[in-house]
């Protein structure tokens, strides 16, 4: 099986098994409905993102993330990661510590491995449905 973007539209792209091309038309049928990349130093930015609004600075090595349209319901998967952290080996949680996940937003928090939170210049993230 393998996967070929293809231009049509600016949102398509084929997947080939074996049998012939079937069409996936639009962003909304694929799996990742959000991404991010977030700089929590300082004043906290999106560096990069798609499906996301904006974020708030909720605390320290705490970001609420916001949905530019709501998921259906809250049966959605994140997964986040972080690259280059100054304080060594951390841990991305998704936060329960200031509301649940909502189908309009979600928390994430970096914490560290002595349990305290932690700013990180480069935190990635991806919600899946």
């Amino acid at each position: 099986m393998t996967i070929r973007p293809s231009e049509i539209g600016g949102t398509a792209a084929y997947l080939d098994v074996g049998t012939g091309d079937n069409e996936i038309p639009t962003n909304s049928d694929l799996p990742i409905k959000a991404w991010g990349v977030i700089d929590q130093t300082g004043v906290q930015s999106i560096l990069e993102s798609e499906g996301i609004s904006s974020i708030t600075d909720i605390g320290v090595g705490l970001t609420k993330i916001n949905f530019t349209t709501d998921m259906v319901d809250v049966n959605y998967s994140i997964v986040g990661s972080v690259t280059n952290n100054p304080t060594g080996s951390v841990v991305v949680y998704i936060s329960n510590t200031l509301t649940v996940k909502l189908v309009g937003s979600f928390d994430l928090q970096v914490v560290t491995s002595a349990g305290g939170g932690s700013d990180t210049a480069n935190l990635c993230f991806q919600v899946v449905r």
